[in-house]
């Protein structure tokens, strides 16, 4: 029983050893140069009951019977890993990375001792010494040669106190480096450049700058006395969302954007009444159970033919089964709905669904054959006292190809009544090659407006009235290469290129206009579409062919929604990724001093600090910063290389930007070879 329990008592002072051990190694975690130890644990043999026994004939062997007495601490062993290499602000502190020690010593070197603790301090006569007043040993520089004799027996470090090293001032810098090329750039990153809401102007110093111009970089002061670039389009291939993941944004790929629901309802009027008594002129008739008509329209591009349609829900339940695209057909995107008198119908298109052109927008032929929803003229036979008994055979459809129109739709500004066309959705298609967006008079401020230019084919103020006549309300696709044009382009759709009220055509007092729109692009790379009730002072000169014309303009409601682009051949993917980004804008966006922003937008981007020396050998850190700006059609990256120094250092001589920034640019190959620089 006796030697039982000293067996466990043994095992309690040895782990007891071992947490001594172990205390130690955590109470000098912050000794400089410390290298942890272990215990080693061995068991204890003290007494052979039985001897081992060898195989007979006829019987096995046996092994021994031992009994042991416990266990001991036979050794401790210290353990030489490499610790962390820690930066200080002591010029003497010291650190070997790898194998090897310092050698100190307290008798001028006859007894040497070695360490890994480099804590190393001079003293008042210019021995380089450790905590304990040991001398480092090595070998000092022969001054004369400018050479170090490693040959030679090491000796006690000495620093002449009284010595004057001239200072050398640093005259070339080396940087080497990858820069990821990839898709993926994880924290590597900065928000892409801010952007005011006025086109080739910069608001913040009212100069003209052409903010894609690659070879002018704009810079900045911010209230924290820093520079910072502004007013800076870059190459939307380039861009990457929030968690690093590039968009991968290629040619002919974008996004659709509806600022309202397309809206059109059919002309009004009195609707035939089948109870009548008297004859009945100029009704809008959709059928009856004894008389069909024949619906036949074009929406969006298909074309809606039925020649049995015997009342205005029928009509409506027809053109519906065409709104959603089938196997065999494309669909419309567009709702009907019976319009609030009864009498007619009112077509919808939200823009939420689909991807190709037939699905946005509002498109709408009545053709020739069309006699649905059109002026009658109906006479009624008296004869039947009970039931009305209508004269179909005297028909006389008004408003039809007879006389050349359609009672559906107002004829609008150009003469037309077979057609209307409602505009609230545009598509925004990227392209590799730079776009030159023409110039446009902007309320904003910018440059002013000249009346005598208004005529001018490709001035800004021929652009703008243009614009405030329909000139936007089309379908054509809007071209962008950068993040300013996209913000651009945005704006003016926003303002001149959205049939707000779906009259289907130009108001000539501007009711349609929605000036007060601004787009911009945050310090924190967002993209911001802000809607105040403001109407900005229009230039006081008469809108041509219109003069005295009462100026009707007004802030609109906006009703977001966007979907991704691809074209009706299918030769052009949707990019999801890109689309995700201004998701953020769905939804209404009232008259007021709300805003909607998409998701942050960011740039792959590096930097490295050097250090280098001025003339008086004082140290400073020249930052070099790594941007990337576009992707070549060839498959290649181009890079904004920023170099600074803190001021009032100068290293940029050309009068151009702030004296202590230099800009250029280094461009790759699409196998990452370096191209240019």
């Amino acid at each position: 029983m006796m030697r039982s329990l000293w067996s466990g008592v043994s095992g309690l002072q040895a782990h007891q050893t071992a947490m001594d051990v172990e205390g130690n190694n955590i109470s000098n975690v912050n000794t400089t140069g410390f290298k942890y130890s272990r215990a080693d644990f061995g068991t204890m043999f003290s007494q052979t009951v039985k001897i081992a026994t060898a195989p007979t004939d006829g019987r096995g062997g046996q092994n021994p019977l031992q009994i042991g007495l416990g266990v001991s601490v036979s050794s401790t062993t210290r353990i030489h890993s490499q610790g962390s290499i820690q930066t200080t602000d002591k010029n003497t502190d010291v650190a070997i990375n790898g194998d090897g020690f310092f050698m100190v010593s307290d008798d001028g070197g006859l007894t040497n001792y070695l360490t890994r603790s480099g804590d190393f301090k001079l003293d008042a006569y210019g021995n380089f010494v450790n905590n304990a007043g040991y001398v480092v040993q090595g070998w000092n520089i022969n001054w004369d040669t400018q050479s170090i004799d490693s040959s030679r027996s090491p000796q006690n470090i000495f620093i002449d106190p009284g010595m004057h090293i001239p200072a050398a001032k640093s005259t070339e810098v080396a940087i080497k480096a990858n820069l990821n090329s990839g898709l993926n750039i994880g924290t590597a990153k900065t928000p892409i450049y801010a952007l005011d809401s006025v086109h080739g102007y910069n608001v913040k110093d009212g100069t003209t700058k052409d903010e894609n111009d690659t070879g002018i970089t704009q810079f900045y002061t911010t209230s924290k006395n820093s520079v910072e670039v502004t007013e800076k389009g870059v190459d939307c291939a380039s861009l990457f969302n929030g968690s690093g993941t590039g968009l991968n944004l290629r040619e002919g790929q974008g996004i659709w954007v509806s600022y309202a629901d397309a809206k059109f309802s059919t002309q009004g009027g009195t609707g035939f009444n089948k109870d009548s008594v008297t004859d009945q002129n100029s009704v809008i008739f959709w059928g009856d159970t004894n008389k069909s008509v024949t619906l036949d329209i074009t929406l969006n591009g298909v074309h809606i033919q039925n020649k049995d349609i015997k009342s205005l829900e029928e009509a409506i339940n027809y053109i519906n089964t065409y709104t959603v695209p089938q196997d065999s057909r494309p669909g419309t995107g567009v709702k009907a709905v019976k319009n609030k008198d009864g009498t007619g119908i009112d077509f919808i298109n939200t823009n939420a669904d689909g991807t190709t052109d037939n699905m946005k927008n509002i498109d709408l032929t009545v053709n020739n054959t069309n006699t649905a929803g059109e002026l009658w003229n109906i006479k009624t036979k008296k004869d039947d006292k009970e039931n009305n008994i209508f004269d179909w055979d005297k028909t006389n459809p008004v408003g039809t190809v007879n006389d050349n129109g359609t009672h559906w739709i107002k004829g609008d500004a150009k003469g037309k009544s077979h057609n209307v066309h409602i505009v609230t959705a545009h598509k925004y298609i990227y392209t590799s090659s730079p776009v030159d967006l023409p110039p446009m008079y902007n309320p904003d401020g910018g440059k002013g407006y000249n009346p005598a230019l208004q005529d001018q084919v490709g001035t800004a103020e021929n652009n703008y009235w243009n614009a405030i006549q329909g000139g936007l309300l089309n379908t054509d696709q809007r071209t962008f290469h950068t993040t300013e044009d996209l913000r651009e382009l945005l704006q003016r759709d926003a303002r001149y290129g959205v049939d707000y009220d779906g009259s289907g055509g130009f108001e000539v007092d501007g009711s349609d206009i929605n000036e007060g729109v601004k787009v911009t692009v945050s310090a924190s790379g967002e993209f911001i579409i802000s809607n105040p009730n403001e109407t900005p002072s229009r230039p006081n000169v008469p809108i041509p062919g219109a003069p005295g014309v009462t100026d009707n303009r007004k802030p609109h409601n906006i009703n977001f929604n966007i979907t991704s682009y691809t074209d009706s051949l299918g030769k052009v993917s949707t990019n999801e990724a890109f689309t995700n980004i201004f998701k953020g804008f769905d939804g209404n966006l009232n008259v007021g001093n709300s805003n909607r922003k998409s998701e942050q937008l960011f740039l792959s981007a590096f930097s490295a600090g050097l250090e280098i020396y001025d003339s008086l050998g004082s140290k400073h850190t020249l930052e070099v910063q790594f941007v990337k700006q576009s992707t070549t059609q060839d498959g290649g990256n181009e890079w904004q290389m920023i170099i600074r120094v803190p001021e009032p250092a100068e290293i940029n001589t050309t009068g151009e930007g702030p004296s202590n920034i230099v800009v250029g640019t280094a461009r790759f190959n699409n196998d990452g070879s370096l191209s240019s620089y």
